[in-house]
């Protein structure tokens, strides 16, 4: 998939991938790595934050697999939930055009 996607969208430090799919339905895919958040607990609510905005927005996407790619963390903690909230609202903008 992420050789292969049909469109990339890069905000701060965020990467959006998305791919056609052949299921029907949009399906999530996420990526936060160790070397970028090292405590579990922050790379899970991350992921909580990703899956609560692709829950909230569904009835937006077709039938596309998108994987949110999580690549680098500010200092602030809390500025990494309103950054990658902030760019999956202006990718989902960019593509409803």
């Amino acid at each position: 998939m992420l050789r292969h996607a049909d469109s990339v969208f890069h905000s701060g430090p965020v990467r959006i991938l998305t791919k056609s799919s052949r299921t029907g339905h949009a399906r999530l895919g996420m990526v936060v790595p160790k070397r970028v958040v090292h405590m579990a607990v922050e790379r899970n609510a991350i992921k909580r934050t990703i899956r609560e905005w692709f829950r909230t927005n569904a009835y937006a996407f077709r039938a596309d697999d998108i994987v949110v790619v999580v690549r680098s963390r500010p200092a602030n903690r809390q500025a990494i939930y309103e950054m990658i909230r902030a760019a999956l609202g202006r990718w989902q903008l960019k593509t409803a055009k």
